[in-house]
């Protein structure tokens, strides 16, 4: 490992040491929920409608660990794939998913350490 590497590992650990929340990842195609470590944040993009008009569009992210995906046949996430998030006593699933302007997924670092993964709300459960 070169030092970079080994300094932008470090950085990641201490983003989920602090940082971090437990999310479930669903693969499409599949009914196990997978715990995972994942770093929560939101991305907005500007996309043009056919009409001309501008509109934002407004995406969960979540950081991954890329070494997560080594579990699947395919080592990237999946469009569709479902992330399962808690907060507050709701469950809320996000679609992997893009906007259009991005791929649905990302590599953050040149190190391949983690994935930035790209989604948009598919439904909402509300606690009882």
């Amino acid at each position: 490992m070169t030092m970079l590497r080994d300094g932008q590992s470090w950085l990641q650990d201490q983003m989920e040491q602090w940082a971090a929340s437990e999310v479930e990842y669903q693969r499409v195609g599949t009914v196990d929920w997978l715990a995972c470590t994942a770093i929560i944040g939101r991305s907005a993009n500007n996309v043009e409608t056919a009409t001309g008009l501008t509109v934002q569009s407004n995406n969960r992210d979540f950081i991954i660990r890329v070494s997560f995906f080594d579990q699947f046949a395919e080592k990237t996430p999946k469009r569709n794939d479902a992330i399962r998030v808690t907060e507050n006593g709701n469950t809320l699933i996000y679609k992997v998913n893009s906007d259009g302007v991005v791929s649905h997924f990302e590599e953050v670092d040149g190190y391949g350490i983690v994935y930035r993964v790209h989604s948009v709300r598919d439904w909402f459960v509300a606690s009882s």
